[in-house]
């Protein structure tokens, strides 16, 4: 399966708004949860390929904020996946974390 980081910010913003339905989560979802899980960026939840198990309240942790807030603006979303794109780079967890300050300071500006 392949990882989609829109589908990524999706599940983060929706996990930060407490708007996620644990209980309609179909197999694409559960799997990228489960990456978000291995990230460090989601706790108080194991994730299986066709269930999860809750081991106390789930919720973002502080990285996992830091990463949603920081992606959540749809303008600043598409802004840092433009640029990315026009240097030739990925789209990973890691090039975001490092295009966002950049990206962003020339939204302020």
């Amino acid at each position: 399966m392949q990882r989609d980081m829109d589908l990524i910010r999706q599940l983060m913003i929706d996990i930060s708004d407490e708007n996620l339905d644990w209980d309609s989560l179909n197999p694409k979802e559960m799997y990228h949860l489960e990456m978000l899980v291995q990230k460090n960026y989601l706790t108080g939840v194991e994730v299986f390929p066709e269930y999860y198990r809750k081991l106390g309240p789930i919720r973002l942790t502080f990285d996992g904020h830091e990463f949603a807030e920081t992606i959540r603006p749809k303008q600043t979303w598409q802004k840092i996946k433009t640029h990315l794109s026009e240097k030739g780079v990925g789209l990973t967890v890691d090039t975001i974390v490092k295009a966002a300050p950049s990206v962003i300071a020339a939204l302020i500006k």
